[in-house]
């Protein structure tokens, strides 16, 4: 048995919209998460500028943690259209 759901123009926009949100944070998470690996490993071998590598490695930590509660939040506005779609049905 196959589901059939009405969706409006806005709703798809909206979901289109999100989708390309969470593609975009998934970018950003990948370079601050390889810049994050790279800057730790590079704290292990040579402790030259500690101060600034610190500095910086918890600067891009709390970015990371950002932009994953952004995705989080957008994440949840496509759950909440999808249950309105449902709820038409």
């Amino acid at each position: 048995m196959t589901i059939q759901y009405v969706v409006t123009k806005q709703e798809i926009d909206s979901l289109k919209s999100y989708a390309m949100y969470i593609r975009h944070f998934n970018t950003a998470i990948g370079i601050l998460l390889g810049t994050f690996i790279t800057l730790v490993l590079g704290l292990i071998c040579d402790e030259t500028y500690l101060e600034v590598k610190v500095i910086v490695c918890c600067t891009m930590f709390v970015f990371l943690m950002w932009f994953f509660l952004l995705k989080l939040e957008t994440q949840s506005k496509i759950e909440k259209v999808w249950e309105c779609i449902k709820k038409d049905v």
